[in-house]
């Protein structure tokens, strides 16, 4: 599950609050409304889960020319229909304004840039007794 909504994402949300409005921008950022990594692991306890870890893993996320691919990305989201009724100008200043945001991590003919991710493993329950792992320990997640 992510950390947070993320550079880009946070970039298209202010684009389309910014050049839309607010719903549109609400709506397209639900999706990266995630739980604390206390919360998850309150979650997994809570599910009956033991063993339970969470870690950040760090990546980097690379995407092409952000003034088309912004576009094409929200043509696929639920705000689709709104940003295709859209004038011609707005949609290209969405596009526009998030590639000028994200400038700074420009690679190529795109950008890269960094991404967290919380990732939460857990034990459904004991090993049964006499199952040994390879090296003799019982199976560990990590």
């Amino acid at each position: 599950m992510w950390t947070n909504a993320g550079l880009y994402n946070c970039a298209v949300g202010e684009a389309l609050a910014q050049f839309v409005n607010n719903e549109t921008a609400i709506r397209f950022c639900a999706s990266r409304q995630v739980p604390t990594s206390d919360e998850m692991l309150g979650l997994a306890m809570a599910a009956g889960f033991s063993a339970i870890e969470v870690r950040v893993c760090r990546l980097n996320t690379h995407l092409p020319r952000l003034d088309k691919f912004t576009l094409d990305h929200l043509a696929a989201t639920p705000v689709g229909p709104v940003i295709a009724a859209a004038a011609p100008e707005v949609r290209e200043q969405i596009g526009a304004c998030v590639m000028n945001e994200l400038q700074r991590f420009a690679a190529g003919n795109g950008v890269t840039f960094p991404e967290e991710s919380h990732v939460l493993t857990a034990r459904v329950g004991q090993p049964p007794q006499g199952c040994r792992a390879r090296g003799g320990e019982h199976a560990q997640h990590s």
